[in-house]
């Protein structure tokens, strides 16, 4: 199975819905893979020893060496339309994070990227190793494959994680049982947070493992 979890489109009907409709939510209410957050105030007080072991959570998954190395890019890079563009591209381009320069203190690191992927497979408890690399959009274009969105300048920081663990899209027909796919990678804006684009399953590329890459990487 080769699975397609979304791409950005060159379609103006779809520019803004990047990623929806894939149980992807983002914790700022906009589309994206799930940021890891920790609720110390609500978790039980056990005064036991062996309590207190039981609720110990379980070590993170091992990061993995990745098949390709981190490029040069740039965390604020924005697009430029040209002066004919669609108006309803413009709008859309004032409304989307991945087209903005955001604060970059506030990007994702490596470890942040990782645990934001980690948290898209349908059973993160038995993600068992993740491998990332942080490259220019147009990079991540000739890993995925597919045509570029012009919301994306084409120097932007991406992260590319590959996660050995279970996916399960919910592009599916209501009722259909479909096995989760093994093991995916994700395109995450560096700035934003917001997933750009992904494959899951047989065929798709994977920076665990160097399968399915483009040569010259």
């Amino acid at each position: 199975m080769n699975a397609m979890i979304k791409t950005a489109s060159t379609s103006v009907a779809v520019l803004t819905t990047i990623a929806l409709g894939y149980g992807f939510t983002h914790s700022s209410g906009q589309s994206g893979t799930p940021r890891v957050r920790t609720d110390a105030a609500n978790a039980p007080v056990r005064s036991d020893a062996a309590s207190t072991a039981a609720s110990t959570p379980p070590s993170p998954p091992a990061t993995a060496p990745s098949a390709i190395r981190d490029a040069t890019c740039e965390l604020e890079a924005v697009p430029t339309l040209p002066s004919n563009a669609d108006s309803r591209l413009r709008k859309a381009l004032d409304a989307t994070p991945f087209a903005q320069a955001l604060d970059p203190s506030e990007a994702l690191d490596r470890d942040a990227a990782i645990r934001q992927a980690d948290q898209a497979s349908s059973e993160p408890s038995k993600v068992n190793r993740s491998a990332a690399a942080r490259v220019p959009y147009n990079q991540a274009l000739e890993i995925f494959g597919g045509g570029p969105s012009p919301l994306i300048a084409t120097t932007r920081c991406v992260w590319v994680v590959s996660v050995d663990g279970p996916f399960a899209g919910l592009s599916v027909r209501p009722g259909a049982k479909v096995a989760p796919a093994k093991g995916y990678t994700i395109a995450i804006d560096a700035a934003s947070g917001e997933v750009l684009d992904g494959r899951a399953g047989v065929g798709s590329p994977s920076l665990i493992t160097g399968a399915n890459l483009p040569t010259k990487q």
